[in-house]
């Protein structure tokens, strides 16, 4: 059986009823429509931690945040807990990020093939330029990958979390 390419696109703080693909009749969002009716929508999927740090580590673990011990945006991710990175890596993946990780005690270039992520941690702010910056790198990743190997691309976008910031 041939591993599918996977690209994993997480935003914070998007309610799913703000897509116009989701039912929304006052937003239009065509590009993420699009995106939605070619993949896979995780229709059932509930956050167990409404938190950015802990809810990234839980999904990058697949443990509950009492499990990996980030219970607040300062928690440090245990160094002893594999993340979807290091197992993809491990599995044949090549696994790439580019944007936010937001994630600390686990330095992302351990777990993946970086290809943005800005001079310094991209947190909760900037998105202006940071998501713009993550996706020309996606792109280019898109319009150029020649490995042998299937890939795992993890793009982390800040925004509609500044939005949230600055109203």
């Amino acid at each position: 059986m041939n591993k599918p390419n996977i690209v994993l696109i997480s935003v914070d703080e998007l309610h799913y009823a703000a897509l116009s693909c989701l039912g929304n009749q006052y937003v239009s969002t065509p590009t993420i429509d699009s995106i939605f009716a070619r993949g896979v929508s995780f229709d059932a999927a509930y956050c167990t931690n409404p938190v950015c740090s802990p809810a990234r580590s839980s999904w990058a673990t697949g443990l509950y945040t009492s499990e990996n011990c980030t219970f607040t945006t300062f928690s440090c991710f245990l160094e002893n807990i594999p993340d979807i990175g290091q197992l993809l890596n491990d599995g044949g993946y090549y696994a790439a990020h580019a944007g936010k990780w937001h994630v600390d005690g686990r330095d992302l270039r351990k777990s993946f093939h970086c290809l943005y992520y800005g001079n310094d941690e991209i947190s909760a702010y900037g998105a202006e330029v940071f998501d713009c910056a993550t996706t020309h790198a996606a792109l280019s990743f898109l319009d150029s990958y020649t490995g042998n190997k299937p890939f795992y691309l993890q793009l982390g976008y800040i925004n509609p979390h500044d939005n949230c910031e600055y109203m």
